[in-house]
């Protein structure tokens, strides 16, 4: 067997266990159904997630597997799939147990938001106009899959599929099956369907394109931490198209706030603080994404993922574009930029619009 190989069954087996499984709610339309009934009763209300049953134990023989190659092979990428196998058998071994100490490992794999940062979210809701926040959503799954599936053909992406299924997001990219998701109960406005375009196309899909251009799949699929940097390209693709709106950055400063304040807030009262911002449906999404993983959401602390978007988005803003060019070879992290310089790196790669027009030389 050589490196090739291992990688091809690295990704496989992470496609398979399908993350999103282990953290996602099964149960999440029924208890939001039953949340809103009692909040607008105002009667106190924690939801109780259920998940989907996951043979964790042959996961983890799987990655133990895997694990054990490692001293095989020669390979630049070896210290980053040793990193990616640890992150993740940590990651499965704690959904196995579930026990007391859960919910401090889930809330500090992203942790709590710096004070600098929620200051500057809060301040920005504080001083927001209110009649700005909810915009009039119109366009169904069908027509919001037309103009995704035109979008994807416009930009030369013909292989990506586009489903609906029940999830705390509003859509989601999954690499791994080329596939782009809109949550089922989600409606947009136009001008919505315009900037996820930018967000999900011009920056998800198109790292992931470029990524299959380079010598190792971990490009298409991201090096260990890239998701800050991934979310931040993607706001960042907004704010150079126009697109973030007042209430588009409301709601990313909604989720540092709401991160922030999880670890001291149950459910409801998360929600209820983030019912001052948005309508109730809205409030109930924002909280459900960090009170994901847990069963019981009166629990204190969650899963602080979503500051992400904002605080990526806030590091990039201090880079050069010739460094943000280097970023769209794939999915790696700002981390990675002087790394890069180690490997073969295929530069004949499409830029985002807004980028290519901004750069006069060559990447190196």
């Amino acid at each position: 067997m050589n490196f090739v190989d291992f990688e091809t069954r690295f990704w496989k087996l992470i496609k398979e266990a399908n993350i999103d499984d282990h953290i996602n709610p099964i149960n999440l339309n029924e208890e939001k159904n039953t949340f809103i009934s009692k909040y607008n009763k105002e009667i106190r209300y924690n939801p109780t997630f259920e998940y989907k049953s996951i043979n964790f134990e042959s996961l983890l023989n799987k990655i133990s597997t895997l694990n054990n190659e490692l001293n095989k092979y020669h390979s630049p990428y070896l210290k980053y799939y040793s990193e990616l196998l640890n992150n993740y058998k940590i990651f499965v071994e704690n959904f196995n147990i579930r026990d007391n100490n859960f919910i401090h490992w889930l809330s500090s794999k992203y942790g709590k938001p710096n004070n600098q940062l929620f200051s500057y979210s809060q301040k920005y809701l504080d001083n927001i106009n209110q009649s700005i926040i909810n915009q009039d959503n119109y366009i169904g799954f069908d027509e919001a899959k037309k103009y995704m599936q035109s979008s994807l053909v416009e930009s030369g992406f013909r292989n990506w599929e586009i489903s609906k299924e029940t999830m705390s997001a509003k859509i989601k990219v999954n690499p791994h099956n080329q596939m782009i998701s809109f949550n089922s109960d989600s409606v947009f406005s136009l001008r919505e369907l315009q900037r996820l375009v930018h967000h999900e196309i011009e920056t998800h899909v198109l790292r992931f394109e470029n990524g299959s251009k380079q010598n190792s799949n971990i490009f298409k699929y991201g090096f260990p931490d890239y998701l800050e940097t991934e979310e931040g390209l993607a706001v960042l693709a907004e704010e150079k198209n126009n697109m973030l709106d007042e209430d588009v950055l409301a709601k990313y400063c909604v989720r540092v706030t709401t991160s922030y304040l999880a670890y001291d807030f149950d459910f409801f009262d998360l929600v209820k603080y983030a019912n001052q911002y948005f309508d109730l449906e809205n409030s109930f999404s924002i909280v459900a994404r960090i009170k994901r993983g847990l069963k019981d959401t009166s629990a204190k602390g969650g899963f602080t993922k979503d500051q992400i978007y904002l605080k990526g988005f806030k590091k990039l803003q201090k880079l050069d574009n010739i460094s943000i060019s280097k970023l769209y070879i794939g999915k790696i992290g700002y981390k990675n930029i002087d790394e890069i310089k180690e490997f073969d790196i295929n530069y004949d790669i499409k830029l985002p619009l807004w980028l290519e027009k901004t750069i006069t030389s060559n990447y190196c």
